[in-house]
């Protein structure tokens, strides 16, 4: 039996963790080892060298082999040890760092002719580009406790990356972009984690937040609703659609997650629709806990979204039920 399929050129899932555990120790040995030769002053020219080095080293490697085993092995150490000594001479992340670290890791993943390489540098560059826009702020200097920056700019790139991952349902959106293609499933779970936790970074008090969402998902569910229910049953299922909607806008988490279910219902996405679900209920539970709103008026909000939501359930069985029979 073969331990690398060679039609697709993937390792299994059991041989990737293996592998993953085995790179990452390999990748602290060597970022050991370099930190023992620079010893314990700050000798900025000496980790920017091994830095370059080995970032050139794991790129050189993933475009002309295309053997996942030595990839995982010597250029997943190496990808490792560059990124983590670019921050090491002072251990202090500039925004000009964390953009080196998105363009290598972004041209890398264009021409990786590894699997497993590719979707850790797509997950890695779509983790960075958040990570660039809050290394500019300075977290010392708020607003009331509140950066309002940080809170927009989650929301914009929240959304941003649900827009791509709702684009995900029609895989012809990327046919000019052959690397997207391969990494479709890679796309959608990256867009919606980070999308997820991105989220949570907004607050109460901006309900345009949840109006905005709640208003997309409402399309996505009258679009679901005139594919699959036909007459009556369409006017039944859309007024209960808009309960759910209004419902899930009393904060954004919830608005955001019921989007993100919506949309992985639609393409079958099982691992998305997993993500976007936990990501509800932590809504729920973070709203429940929520110290801006007496407990008594989130239990009343609480209790009128989960009636309206069973509701919903109850009649879409009911309506699958009939069409069944």
């Amino acid at each position: 039996m073969e331990t690398v399929n060679k039609q697709n050129n993937k390792l299994p899932w059991g041989m990737m963790l293996l592998f993953l555990v085995g790179g990452t120790i390999i990748a602290a040995l060597m970022g050991a080892f370099i930190v023992l030769i620079c010893g314990s002053s700050e000798r900025t020219v000496v980790f920017i060298f091994f830095a370059i080095l080995m970032l050139s080293g794991a790129v050189a490697i993933t475009v002309k082999s295309d053997n996942e085993i030595i990839a995982m092995l010597l250029a997943y150490p190496l990808f490792i040890t560059g990124f983590v000594l670019l921050f090491a001479p002072k251990f202090h992340a500039s925004p000009m760092i964390f953009i080196v670290e998105f363009l290598v890791a972004i041209c890398a993943f264009l021409r990786s002719k590894t699997h497993t390489i590719g979707k850790i540098l797509l997950f890695y560059a779509l983790v960075l580009i958040p990570i660039i826009g809050f290394s500019f702020v300075d977290f010392r200097h708020t607003w009331d406790g509140e950066n309002y920056f940080v809170i927009i700019f989650s929301f914009v790139i929240a959304l941003i990356y649900m827009g791509i991952y709702g684009a995900t349902i029609n895989p012809d959106n990327f046919k000019d972009y052959p690397p997207i293609v391969r990494h479709l499933k890679t796309l959608r779970f990256s867009t919606a984690l980070i999308s997820t936790g991105l989220i949570f970074s907004t607050v109460q008090i901006w309900i345009v937040f949840s109006i905005v969402l709640a208003a997309i998902s409402m399309a996505v569910a009258s679009v679901l609703l005139q594919k699959y229910v036909k007459g009556p049953k369409f006017y039944v299922g859309w007024f209960m659609a808009l309960l759910c909607c209004a419902a899930s806008a009393v904060y954004p988490p919830m608005a955001f997650a019921f989007l993100g279910i919506l949309l992985a219902y639609t393409m079958f996405d099982y691992v998305g629709l997993a993500i976007f679900a936990i990501a509800f209920v932590r809504a729920v539970s973070v709203f429940y806990y929520d110290l801006d709103m007496l407990l008594i008026h989130k239990s009343y909000l609480l209790m009128a979204s989960g009636a309206v939501f069973l509701l919903m359930f109850f009649i879409i069985k009911r309506l699958t039920k009939n069409e069944q029979n």
